[in-house]
């Protein structure tokens, strides 16, 4: 039997015990990012969105926020709904939209 706990991590193995800690590094943080289908904790969520963990607690409360597992009593957040929730969140401004072809500058020759 495979048990998966914040202490053992899968099978007793370090390796699988590392999402559900905080990140320490740059490198650390684009491995993670490397494997969409990861969980990680919603300390290391809230390192990836860059946002306050108290944010994602409020954020669950209130039935906002990025989707998340919760099984027992922790909170798992897979690393592809995090882009997700990024993607859907992204606001575009004058300077990055597309200006259509009707609202083009007009050449005058």
């Amino acid at each position: 039997m495979c048990m998966l706990n914040q202490t053992q991590g899968v099978a007793g193995t370090a390796r699988a015990r590392e999402p559900y800690r905080r990140i320490e590094s740059p490198a650390e943080l684009a491995e993670i990012l490397r494997n969409p289908h990861a969980w990680v904790s919603d300390i290391a969520a809230s390192q990836i969105l860059g946002i306050p963990r108290g944010t994602l607690r409020r954020f669950r409360a209130e039935g906002r926020g990025p989707r998340y597992r919760k099984v027992g009593g922790a909170i798992r957040y897979q690393v592809a709904w995090l882009i997700e929730f990024v993607s859907q969140t992204t606001v575009e401004t004058s300077e990055t939209r597309p200006i259509p072809a009707s609202e083009g500058i007009a050449m005058h020759g």
